[in-house]
């Protein structure tokens, strides 16, 4: 449960500490940024899943425990699961409670309050865990996984202001292989995907057009790519 900031101008690792209590030691988690603190929900301690909520104020440099209100409460404890931001609320994904799991929760920062998020749509992501979600205008674009018997590479978008799922019918003349535990990043008209794992570790890179609707595979000319690891 050690924590870390990186200073990009000076390029250093400082380690974190606080005189309060932070959350126990864990991995699997997920964290997301809102407004002026970080926020940790979930993960793998050791021993059990986990289903607690963290916040770390950047200012007063100080943990406290989320405690939400409302009648609903918050996903099972879990891990492996994704999270983003979208204006006021967090939005949690699936991963892995003893079962594969497709369920998707918001939770309203302004209200404290979580909150399931059901369709009777036709259209609804199956169950995953180690997938990868990123936000882009009012769409939270997610890409693969595994279901617990192979990796997957369907990809689909989530209609925060219409709340309702698509499958993208993207150009099939190229697309990433199947993956898990990759890494999904918004950059201008663009979603970047990196690494992951198909059984064996991997370092590709591949470019999203979201006018073109097409997968591009990214080539570099200079520089060193990451490591297998």
């Amino acid at each position: 449960n050690d924590f870390y900031s990186f200073d990009t101008e000076k390029l250093v690792w400082k380690q974190i500490k606080t005189c309060d209590i932070p959350p126990i030691s864990r991995d699997r988690h997920v964290a997301v940024v809102y407004n002026r603190s970080i926020y940790i929900f979930g993960g793998y301690d050791g021993f059990n899943r986990v289903n607690d909520f963290y916040e770390y104020n950047v200012d007063t440099e100080s943990w406290q425990e989320v405690i939400f209100c409302g009648k609903e409460g918050p996903p099972t404890p879990r891990h492996s699961h994704s999270a983003v931001v979208y204006e006021d609320c967090m939005y949690v994904f699936g991963g892995y409670d003893g079962n594969y799991k497709n369920d998707f929760y918001k939770f309203n920062f302004t209200k404290n309050q979580w909150t399931r998020i059901k369709s009777t749509d036709d259209i609804w992501p199956t169950s995953r865990y180690r997938t990868s979600c990123t936000v882009v205008d009012e769409k939270m674009y997610m890409f693969g996984g595994h279901d617990g018997q192979q990796q997957l590479n369907d990809f689909y978008y989530y209609n925060f202001k219409k709340k309702k799922w698509n499958l993208i019918n993207y150009s099939k003349s190229f697309e990433p292989s199947p993956r898990d535990s990759h890494i999904l990043a918004h950059c201008d008209d663009s979603i970047l995907l990196f690494g992951g794992s198909s059984g064996c570790a991997k370092s590709d890179f591949y470019q999203f057009k979201i006018n073109e609707g097409e997968w591009k595979p990214i080539k570099h000319d200079d520089g060193v790519k990451p490591c297998l690891l």
